[in-house]
C-alpha cells in the first residue's frame, strides 16, 4: 500500500509541474490581438457575456477568455491524474447518490471547472459508466478518452466497464435505455448542445429555457431518457473554488413522480438543470468552456438597445474616433464582410472599404476629419466609432 501511496504522491507532483508550465504557457499564448482564429473566438464569446452577464465590463472580457482556454486544457491534463480523487472535495455527495450510481442512473454533468474529473471519480469507486458524446468529439477524442482510462482504472478493472457512445449516431437512443436497463450508469453533457439551435427548435428533444435573464435553446434529450427508463438524473457540477482547489457537487436527484407527464416532467428538469448551470455561471464566468459555442443556441429577449447619439461640432476631446470593440466586432468569412453586434448577436454585411477602415479604427484611432467625413460621422452616430 505504501508503495501504491508513492506512486500517487509522484503522479501529483509531477501534475503541478505540468499545471503550472501550462497556466504560463496558455495565458502567455492566447492573445486575439495577433491570431484572426482567436479574434473571432474571443468576439463571440465577448457577445455571450454581453447578452448574459452585462455587469461584466468589456476590459474584464479577455481576461476571462483567456482562462476559458486554460481551463479547458488544465481539464484535459487532470483526466490523466488519478491521485486528484484525494484531492477534491465533493459537497453535497451521500449515501444515496451511492446507491444510484450502483444501480443505474444518468449523472448530468457539464462543461464547467475540471469537467472531465468525474471520470476519475468513477474510475476510483469502480463504478461501470458510459460516456455519452457527440460525434465530433469521439472522432477527435475518443482515443484519448481511451487512453486516460486505461492508465488510470484500478487493478482488476475490466475494460468493458467504459464504453463510449456516440450520441448522435442511428439508433443511439435504444443503446442508451439498454445501457440504463443493464444497471449502467451514463455520463451526459447537457450544455454540449451539439446540433441546437433555432433550426432544432421545433424537435422533440429541444426545447427553450431561461438562462441568466435571457434564453437558451437547449436538447432536453436527458430528461426524455430519464423518463422513459424511469431512473432518477443526478445532477453533478465541477468547479473551481480556487484555482488549486476543485469540487465535484452532487445535487439532489430528480426523478419522475406518480402522475406526473412526460411533457411537464421533461420541461422541468431542463429547466432545472440549466438553472444549477447558471448560479456556478454567475460565480465562475470563467469556468464555463460552452462560452465557445453559446452562439449556437443563445435565444436573445431581451436586446440591450443603445441610447442614440447625436454628432456634435466639433466632436468632444480631440476629434479622434476608435472602433466601438466593447458592442461590435467585425469578421471576415470566405469572401464576406461582417459587421457584428453582439446586442442580440445582430450581423450587418459590410464592403471591403468599410471592413478595412473599422480594422484600421480598431488598432489605431482616426480623424474625424479624414477619409470620408459623412460616413465616420454615421458610424459615429451609430455607435461604431467612439471618441478616445
Amino acid at each position: 500500500m505504501a508503495g501504491v501511496k508513492t506512486i500517487l504522491a509522484m503522479q501529483y507532483h509531477e501534475y503541478l509541474l505540468q499545471k503550472k508550465q501550462l497556466t504560463r504557457q496558455v495565458l502567455s499564448a492566447t492573445n486575439p490581438a495577433t491570431d484572426p482564429l482567436l479574434q473571432t473566438q474571443f468576439t463571440l464569446v465577448s457577445a455571450g457575456l454581453h447578452n448574459y452577464l452585462p455587469d461584466i465590463p468589456f476590459g474584464e472580457h479577455q481576461t476571462i477568455f483567456k482562462h476559458i482556454h486554460l481551463y479547458r486544457q488544465l481539464s484535459e491534463l487532470e483526466q490523466h491524474c488519478a491521485s486528484l480523487v484525494g484531492e477534491m472535495q465533493y459537497p453535497g455527495l451521500g449515501d444515496a447518490h451511492f446507491n444510484l450510481l450502483r444501480k443505474g442512473c444518468i449523472l448530468c454533468t457539464y462543461h464547467t471547472g475540471s469537467y472531465r474529473a468525474i471520470n476519475l471519480f468513477l474510475l476510483h469507486h469502480r463504478i461501470p459508466f458510459t460516456l455519452v458524446v457527440a460525434g465530433r468529439v469521439l472522432q477527435e477524442k475518443g482515443e484519448q478518452l481511451k487512453a486516460a482510462f486505461r492508465q488510470q482504472k484500478p487493478e482488476g478493472y475490466s475494460e468493458e466497464n467504459f464504453t463510449l457512445i456516440d450520441a448522435e449516431a442511428p439508433g443511439a437512443a435504444i443503446r442508451l435505455l439498454r445501457q440504463l436497463k443493464a444497471g449502467r450508469v451514463l455520463v451526459m453533457y447537457i450544455d454540449g448542445n451539439t446540433g441546437s439551435g433555432a433550426p432544432t427548435a421545433g424537435n422533440e428533444n429541444a426545447c427553450i429555457v431561461p438562462f441568466l435573464g435571457q434564453r437558451l435553446f437547449a436538447r432536453s434529450g436527458i430528461a426524455y431518457l430519464a423518463y422513459t427508463a424511469g431512473v432518477p438524473v443526478v445532477p453533478v457540477i465541477s468547479y473551481r473554488e480556487t484555482y488549486s482547489r476543485i469540487c465535484l457537487r452532487f445535487h439532489q436527484p430528480v426523478t419522475a413522480g406518480h402522475g406526473t407527464g412526460r411533457e411537464g416532467f421533461v420541461a422541468a428538469t431542463t429547466q432545472y438543470l440549466y438553472q444549477l448551470l447558471a448560479g456556478v455561471v454567475q460565480s465562475y464566468p470563467a469556468q464555463w468552456e460552452a462560452w465557445l459555442y453559446l452562439h449556437n443556441m443563445v435565444n436573445i429577449v431581451q436586446v440591450k438597445e443603445p441610447e442614440p447619439l447625436y454628432m456634435p461640432a466639433p466632436l468632444p476631446g480631440n476629434g479622434m474616433l476608435r472602433f466601438n470593440c466593447a458592442e461590435f466586432g467585425i469578421f471576415k468569412a470566405d469572401e464576406d464582410y461582417l459587421l457584428f453586434r453582439k446586442s442580440g448577436y445582430l450581423s450587418y454585411p459590410i464592403n471591403l472599404e468599410l471592413y478595412n477602415l473599422l480594422s484600421h479604427a480598431a488598432r489605431t484611432p482616426v480623424e474625424r476629419k479624414e477619409t470620408n467625413r459623412q460616413l465616420l460621422d454615421l458610424l459615429y452616430v451609430n455607435r461604431v466609432l467612439v471618441c478616445t
